[in-house]
């Protein structure tokens, strides 16, 4: 809405938004858009979206293919004009035009009627105008995971992630709620995951195999890292760890073009671990050298980029091995190991879980722990009391297995080839006998 600078308070004109135009090719056409300089505006508490965890996905996967449900894909175009700019930033805002649009002497600016895109408040405002949207349409918004919406009978969820949205639920009621929507905002389907297609979702590529889901980054993302570290011809490597140990020659600290090098490329491995879980624990050790690498560690990444570029074929899979009736409480099995003090440098320790879920795995990790205590660990022996009670209550059953049975173990440390092939399957990923040669 287009008002005059004169009928605005001193402290709203010091507050006027600058515009720029955002260029986007696709295709033979390019496409602009005006957003909003948002470094200019007022920083706000909780002024983001969340953005929805992996494990998230993989759960509501499993359970799909349990129940036999519909997933389907849709986005929604100009998401944040849906929402009023108002309701997140709780005062009117202001912008200028872009230059073409721009005569200083009229002194006529722009009132923002919607959260446009470039606000730092715009991404809450459209959080908060897509949750009404949808507790309106009769769904319950999930306290563990704001952006997980489900129906009251549990028939169908939404997982939400900014403006692209993934349906898992009964067909029916999957097809009603997915019309009502569009009824609402602009949602316009994207893809259905019936057997043998291919949907893509939170920067992932899934598909149905029919008895269970593969996930994977696009060839071209693992192809590229290559080319960028000059190791697209390179002879691919049979383990994520090289067996001689870096000598003090190769202690010397890189280079700042080779330092930015290193970092970009532990940065898309990091990427690369949520679909991956056979890289995270050497991806978590490249990453502790992220302040100050030397070429001891570079060698060390140049190693495990070969590892990468021999088992690109590798992708994590959903694939639920135990039947339950909709609707029941299944068990989770959390695989754990730790090595402690395993650091040399630091003395930290490495603690690797594996989570699986109706058999599947949903969720796995690979993190560093100091030994000792701090003020903000006060909690921790309430929370073991806690643990306690539920062990008593048989909420919670500890078991020992041992090292080969544990697919926890290639978290914690580098391990055999060997060793790493043998627990892949139960961490989730489809694989084949390396062929190096």
């Amino acid at each position: 809405m287009e008002v005059h600078l004169d009928t605005l308070t001193p402290q709203q004109r010091q507050n006027i938004k600058q515009s720029r135009w955002v260029l986007r090719e696709k295709g033979n056409t390019v496409r602009a858009r005006i957003v909003a300089k948002g470094f200019t505006e007022l920083k706000q508490s909780q002024t983001s979206t969340r953005s929805t965890p992996q494990h998230q996905l993989r759960t509501l996967l499993a359970l799909s293919l349990n129940n036999g449900w519909t997933v389907r894909t849709g986005d929604i175009s100009v998401a944040f004009l849906h929402a009023a700019a108002a309701k997140a930033s709780k005062a009117d805002l202001y912008m200028y035009p872009p230059k073409e649009f721009y005569n200083p002497e009229d002194k006529i600016i722009w009132k923002l009627n919607k959260a446009i895109y470039g606000l730092r408040s715009s991404p809450k405002a459209w959080q908060n105008h897509l949750a009404e949207v949808l507790q309106q349409l009769g769904l319950q918004r999930s306290t563990a995971e704001p952006n997980i919406y489900m129906t009251t009978s549990r028939d169908c969820f939404v997982l939400v992630y900014v403006d692209d949205l993934l349906f898992l639920g009964e067909e029916q009621t999957t097809n009603r709620l997915f019309t009502a929507i569009q009824q609402q905002l602009l949602l316009r389907p994207t893809g259905t995951l019936t057997p043998g297609n291919t949907v893509s979702f939170l920067g992932r590529n899934i598909t149905n195999r029919g008895d269970y889901y593969e996930i994977n980054l696009s060839d071209e993302y693992t192809t590229t890292l290559l080319r960028e570290m000059n190791l697209h011809d390179s002879k691919p490597a049979p383990g994520t760890a090289a067996l001689k140990t870096p000598t003090a020659e190769h202690e010397q600290h890189l280079t700042a073009e080779e330092h930015a090098q290193f970092r970009r490329a532990v940065g898309k491995l990091q990427w690369m671990t949520y679909t991956r879980p056979d890289i995270s624990y050497s991806t978590k050790e490249l990453a502790r050298s992220l302040q100050q690498p030397t070429t001891a560690d570079q060698q060390k990444l140049k190693h495990f980029l070969r590892y990468i570029k021999g088992t690109k074929h590798y992708k994590q899979i959903i694939r639920p091995t135990v039947k339950i009736p909709p609707r029941s409480l299944p068990d989770l099995n959390v695989y754990v190991d730790s090595d402690w003090a395993g650091c040399k440098t630091t003395r930290k320790s490495t603690t690797g879980f594996v989570i699986t879920f109706l058999g599947a795995t949903i969720n796995y990790g690979s993190m560093a722990t100091r030994i000792g205590s701090s003020r903000k660990a006060k909690h921790i022996d309430l929370k073991h009391l806690f643990i306690q009670q539920w062990i008593q209550h048989d909420y919670v059953q500890l078991i020992k297995i041992h090292t080969n049975d544990n697919p926890a173990d290639i978290f914690t440390k580098y391990v055999s080839t060997e060793t790493l092939q043998r627990h892949l399957q139960q961490a989730g990923i489809t694989f084949q006998q390396l062929n190096l040669h």
